[in-house]
């Protein structure tokens, strides 16, 4: 049973700078808020997401219904995407923060329907990975695979101060999964209210050069 977690509503005060949505056929969109334009359209939902957030320099992406992903939509230093609904079908990342600064992620669910899952929803990686927040996110797995959150620190790699607040993770094979390898490191992330529902292996786990705590 998940608990009561504050979720994203797109009746907010603050107007995105882009909106992306799904129409009946499973076309996605993304329009400019100020201009109008259309900024990209197609079938594949993770390239028409990708388009939007990389449209802005600054600012905030609103996705509205359900978007499936078969591919890992790459975050932006600075700007926040704020989504409802996404499907994870096939064995990929699903939002990936690979030397990201202050970006965010927020509101919604991640299912992931994969017959056979490796990965995880969120991925944080890369050098300077830091002063990003994630929050008021429910993410499901299939039973005994992937993790819910991943972070990898390798070589000249450092993954800090970010924040996952309101989180839950069912099932998978760990809740929050942690990497270290060579002189990476990983340091000051602060994990508030994270619920990790019954995962076959961990909840939370960090492997230092491959060694596991």
């Amino acid at each position: 049973m998940c608990p009561d977690i504050p979720m994203f509503s797109l009746t907010q005060t603050q107007v995105p700078s882009v909106i992306v949505w799904v129409d009946d056929s499973g076309v996605a969109h993304a329009r400019d808020t100020k201009t109008g334009n259309i900024i990209a359209e197609g079938s594949d939902h993770a390239s028409v997401m990708q388009a939007a957030i990389n449209a802005i320099d600054k600012g905030e992406v609103a996705v509205r219904g359900n978007v499936v992903l078969t591919s890992p939509v790459k975050m932006k230093s600075w700007v926040k995407v704020k989504f409802e609904e996404a499907v994870i079908p096939v064995d990929t990342y699903g939002f990936v923060f690979d030397g990201v600064q202050g970006a965010g992620l927020e509101g919604g669910r991640i299912k992931v329907t994969a017959s056979s899952y490796t990965k995880a929803p969120i991925l944080l990686t890369g050098a300077e990975c830091k002063l990003n927040r994630i929050r008021d996110i429910v993410i499901e797995l299939p039973v005994g695979q992937g993790y819910g959150i991943h972070i990898v620190a390798g070589a000249n790699q450092w993954v800090y101060i970010n924040k996952f607040e309101y989180i839950f993770i069912s099932r998978g094979l760990e809740g929050v999964r942690v990497e270290l390898s060579g002189d990476g490191w990983c340091d000051i992330n602060e994990f508030t209210h994270i619920y990790i529902d019954v995962p076959s292996r961990y909840g939370f786990a960090v492997y230092n050069n491959g060694l596991d705590y």
